[in-house]
């Protein structure tokens, strides 16, 4: 960790984010939530990772700081997002784009996915998407994920990607 405060340093993403000295606005597994003002002229969202704490990967095991940053950097190639990191204390703040919609129902989760060549499967008990082309896998892809925005699109804002590992098994789901 110590490595990563170094590196975040010397490539000047550290900051300090008024947001974060009020209580959150919304909780996830890996972080918390904080909106930003809506007289904001371009509303962003900050997502801190709870201390020490970067989420699970989708076989189920505890993902690193580096695992974190690699599937921010995918979820970004993949859906055109915008996350940026920055480091405060251990924590990975994230600042996105604010979305305005609703949660996506199940079949416009399908819809988004096949359309982008993924195939829908299980890993680890867990349900996954799995794109061959570039062996990309994407978890936790619920309606609270993946949103259909005020104009009719869908957007993934928090969806984990990353490259297959080793020991990846897929079973249809």
């Amino acid at each position: 960790m110590e490595a990563l405060r170094r590196w975040a340093e010397s490539c000047g993403v550290t900051r300090r984010f008024e947001n974060l000295s009020r209580p959150p606005d919304a909780f996830g597994y890996e972080h918390e939530v904080w909106f930003s003002n809506s007289r904001d002229e371009n509303p962003r969202v900050l997502k801190a990772t709870y201390d020490n704490s970067f989420g699970v990967l989708p076989n189920g095991t505890e993902a690193t700081p580096v695992g974190y940053l690699d599937r921010l950097r995918l979820q970004n190639q993949i859906f055109g997002d915008d996350i940026e990191p920055s480091f405060a204390l251990m924590r990975v703040i994230t600042s996105q784009q604010a979305i305005q919609g609703r949660p996506a129902e199940i079949e416009e989760i399908e819809l988004f996915f096949s359309q982008r060549s993924f195939q829908h499967c299980t890993w680890h008990g867990k349900s996954v998407w799995f794109r061959e082309a570039d062996r990309v896998i994407c978890a936790d892809t619920h309606g609270g994920n993946i949103l259909v925005t005020l104009d009719g699109d869908m957007t993934a804002i928090d969806v984990p990607a990353m490259l297959e590992p080793d020991d990846f098994t897929p079973q249809n789901a």
